[in-house]
């Protein structure tokens, strides 16, 4: 009983992330330039599509600094949540914005 262990192996969820960030961008520009073919547009098809696929390259690069925040502060500390929470807050702000601004620019074309 005394032989605990991670129901995930954090090191293989990073190899995972990191194949992901590789394949993703690279599906999301097929698809989205497919889509855009079908509204008679493929390029901003393939634009649009690459802009959602790097949401994988950084989902990776947030697991990293993730990774590198818990082992300088520790996992357990109040320190470690603050960081964390501020830093996440901050990213998805960020990117609900830049998706409002994208989606009322697309919507102002049409």
């Amino acid at each position: 009983m005394d032989d605990l262990r991670e129901i995930v192996d954090a090191q293989a969820i990073g190899r995972l992330f990191a194949l992901l960030a590789l394949l993703v961008p690279l599906l999301a520009v097929a698809i989205g330039g497919a889509l855009g073919k079908r509204k008679g547009d493929p390029k901003q098809g393939a634009v649009s599509g690459l802009t959602v696929g790097l949401l994988a390259p950084l989902n990776w690069i947030l697991w990293r600094l993730y990774n590198a925040i818990v082992e300088s502060t520790g996992i357990d500390t109040v320190r470690n949540v603050v960081i964390n929470l501020v830093l996440f807050v901050v990213i998805g702000l960020g990117i609900g914005v830049g998706v409002g601004n994208w989606k009322r620019k697309s919507d102002a074309k049409t």
